[in-house]
């Protein structure tokens, strides 16, 4: 596991040193035992770098919008969650709570 995730780190460099941030948050304002889910994006002209961060009585499937169009190039995290990207939407689902799952997106020309 630990070569997959130095590899998956290597690939998202270019976004992780020079992208911008958006967080999406659907999440209790109870910062001592949240609840809920966050997406967090990160993107340049090229890549994207989306991590799901759920919380206790995260919802089994979380959708979000990304601006532009999108395909999936890997991905890294809980095996359970599925993770799909469809043009301008990204979708997860099979979320327990408590987990993670990065996604490596390459910008559709």
């Amino acid at each position: 596991i630990v070569g997959e995730a130095c590899d998956f780190y290597r690939e998202a460099v270019p976004v992780l040193r020079d992208g911008n941030n958006r967080v999406t948050r659907e999440i209790s304002p109870a910062w001592l035992a949240p609840e809920g889910v966050q997406i967090f994006l990160r993107r340049n002209e090229e890549l994207a770098l989306v991590v799901l961060h759920s919380f206790g009585k995260a919802p089994e499937s979380f959708a979000a919008e990304l601006p532009g169009k999108w395909q999936c190039l890997r991905t890294f995290g809980a095996e359970n969650i599925s993770a799909c990207a469809d043009g301008k939407t990204i979708a997860f689902s099979g979320i327990k709570a408590f987990q993670t799952k990065a996604v490596l997106l390459k910008k559709e020309k």
